[in-house]
């Protein structure tokens, strides 16, 4: 294959590179941005059960965004979405140990839903079908998506301003020159990033993810659970009323010893769901039932239930990861940026991850935004440093504060907490009988950020830290 030149390269084409695909959709119709191209190196998405995202509703808020002509019909891209979405509309919240709970409602703090859960792989064959259509509804524009190929290398071409990626198929390998190579994923696996390494930024938090799917004995509707136990927390995420993706935060040794036999995990969910009782989960769950249809889960589970109306009936295989933190602290290089996974990584603890990773894509395209501004006759190749420039201006501010935050959430509601359970404890007790202190975390849960300053409350935690 001949060499190819295109404005922009996108490296990634999971759902954060896709996201990105459908943002550049003005600046492909204007013509500003001339062509692209999407690079994945896997051929298709496989199912794995567990891996479900939150999007929050700033999330949400991009997707509803962007409109494409079909057939002479209009499409919204979160409309296309919106069928494989659950909602999420409660979110109870308890500390072990602790005998209160704190119960967050949409309505109450004026949302009609706090974000919705999809599966990542139903996620992205939807986004792909979007760019499909963003393919059809642009004819004059080069936008092209390999899947099956690989970006090996990288290296900046100082002569004619480019950034040269090599790339490899099952078949050959050839170059492509880009303006701007926008990296979402696989930093560490390509060569001539090796600066990427110098610059990252990583916390290890000792502790181990364990997801899968769960179906329980009776529905719970909208709702959303996090249990702190002093392992970790635990996340029940709604894939249905009756089916949820679970997160089990937890040590090596459990996690060891719950990978060889699943059934430890099931009996500490099973423990869970009897801790926050019948009375509380009843009281938690929206009114509004919606009857979703159930999945097949393949591994009954043969558990007494001790007579409670909530528990596990059955469940999917399981996988575990070590849940460490990384955040790049440079942003930007010549002809290229980093995104999603490739700038951040974060503790599931608050459901940040893919959120932040579309909050980098929104400051990418704000940096276009900002840059195009300044001079709308140069083109995008004789501004694309600035942008990425720009980009890391923006995005660096916002990057930190969510890094942060979910770092120190991660330790405080856990075994090596400054004070044991004393602030959890504490905090949990102010946010229940104070309400109008909820907005510290309902409002970074909806995906806003402060990126002037952290809240008070988390300075407060720094302090303590440090002594």
């Amino acid at each position: 294959m001949e060499s190819n030149h295109y404005d922009l390269v996108i490296v990634g084409g999971g759902a954060s590179g896709l996201s990105l695909l459908l943002g550049l959709y003005p600046y492909l119709e204007s013509g500003y941005i001339k062509s692209v191209l999407l690079i994945e190196k896997d051929q298709e998405t496989k199912p794995l059960p567990g891996r479900s995202i939150a999007l929050n509703q700033n999330t949400l808020n991009y997707f509803k965004g962007f409109n494409f002509g079909i057939n002479n019909e209009q499409l919204n891209a979160l409309n296309y979405l919106a069928s494989n979405l659950k909602p999420i509309k409660n979110i109870l919240v308890k500390n072990k140990g602790y005998s209160q709970s704190l119960l967050l409602e949409a309505n109450q703090h004026h949302q009609d839903q706090f974000g919705g859960v999809i599966d990542l792989h139903i996620l992205q064959e939807d986004l792909t079908n979007l760019a499909k259509i963003l393919q059809q509804n642009l004819p004059a524009a080069k936008i092209d998506i390999w899947l099956g190929h690989q970006v090996c290398q990288t290296k900046i071409n100082y002569q004619n301003k480019t950034r040269e990626l090599l790339i490899k198929n099952e078949q050959q390998e050839f170059t492509v020159t880009t303006n701007l190579a926008v990296i979402a994923n696989g930093a560490k696996f390509i060569n001539g990033l090796e600066r990427y390494n110098t610059t990252l930024k990583q916390v290890e938090h000792q502790q181990y993810g364990i997801i899968a799917d769960v179906e329980l004995s009776a529905p719970l509707n909208d709702l959303a659970i996090e249990y702190f136990t002093p392992h970790g927390p635990v996340a029940f995420l709604p894939k249905s009323d009756y089916q949820f993706c679970i997160v089990w935060c937890t040590n090596q040794q459990q996690n060891e010893q719950a990978i060889l036999d699943n059934s430890i995990v099931i009996n500490n969910l099973n423990e869970i769901l009897e801790q926050i009782g019948d009375r509380e989960l009843d009281n938690s769950v929206n009114r509004k039932f919606y009857h979703d249809q159930k999945l097949k889960l393949e591994l009954p589970y043969p558990g007494h239930n001790n007579g409670n109306k909530y528990y596990i009936k059955s469940y999917s295989k399981m996988t575990s990861f070590p849940l460490n933190a990384q955040l790049q602290t440079k942003l930007n290089d010549v002809n290229l940026v980093y995104i999603g996974n490739a700038a951040h990584t974060l503790h599931p603890v608050s459901g940040q991850g893919f959120n932040l990773g579309l909050l980098s894509i929104t400051s990418l395209l704000q940096a276009i935004a900002n840059t195009q501004k300044l001079d709308n006759e140069q083109s995008f190749a004789q501004q694309a440093n600035l942008i990425a420039q720009e980009y890391a201006h923006l995005h660096a501010p916002i990057a930190n504060e969510v890094f942060n935050r979910t770092n120190l959430l991660a330790t405080e509601f856990s075994e090596r907490a400054t004070f044991g359970k004393l602030i959890p404890n504490l905090g949990l007790y102010h946010l229940i009988n104070y309400p109008f202190l909820q907005d510290l975390i309902v409002s970074p849960s909806l995906g806003y950020v402060n990126t002037n300053q952290l809240s008070l409350a988390y300075k407060i935690l720094h302090y303590l830290q440090a002594i």
